[in-house]
């Protein structure tokens, strides 16, 4: 079920969710009718319904569809619009000196999602260098990426995005941490947290 949307689509859905030209530290912000519908779907993705559930179920199938690779549920809804995943390519797990994974985003503002890649390396606990890559991504991740793309396709019917959509500029906004002249359409529709 491919939807298609436009940027203008996009950019009136995501100023149903977060109130214009209002930073985040204003009070008006968290009583603000945008904000508040907010809240109200990520109190919708937390409960138990059938969005929830099928979730949950299309977590299972993507840890099955990748045995040699450790998959993390990186969803905080309390924080951001979407489910998250990693999956981590094979030989390399949260704990290695040098991560490599695939990252999943599934909107629940939009039937929509987008996929990048991560790359970090550590310093004893430290992260000292982190690299994203959205598509094209580098050929070490297109396998975790088909798969991922496959699974989040078949078990939600969404869009992904391409990067001239989430790269749009949605400067009355503030979205998280993200000032309003840094913010774009990822960081509405998913999260500004992206590592």
């Amino acid at each position: 079920m491919d939807t298609h949307f436009t940027v203008d689509e996009l950019l009136a859905l995501v100023h149903r969710f977060y109130p214009s030209n209002l930073e985040g530290n204003d009070p008006r912000h968290e009583t603000s009718e945008e904000f508040q519908r907010l809240l109200a779907a990520r109190e919708a993705a937390m409960a138990d319904t059938p969005r929830a559930q099928a979730w949950d179920s299309f977590f299972r199938r993507l840890r099955d569809a990748v045995p040699g690779s450790h998959v993390e549920n990186w969803s905080t809804l309390r924080y951001d619009a979407c489910w998250r995943c990693r999956v981590y390519l094979p030989g390399t797990s949260p704990t290695s000196t040098e991560v490599k994974a695939v990252v999943g985003l599934v909107s629940i503002l939009a039937p929509v999602f987008a996929i990048y890649a991560s790359h970090q390396t550590y310093e004893g606990q430290r992260v000292s260098n982190t690299r994203l890559f959205f598509p094209p991504m580098p050929t070490e991740f297109h396998e975790q990426e088909a798969i991922l793309d496959g699974l989040i396709r078949s078990s939600f019917g969404f869009e992904r995005l391409p990067n001239e959509i989430l790269f749009t500029p949605v400067s009355d906004l503030q979205v998280g941490n993200k000032a309003p002249e840094k913010v774009q359409l990822i960081d509405c529709l998913f999260t500004d947290n992206r590592w």
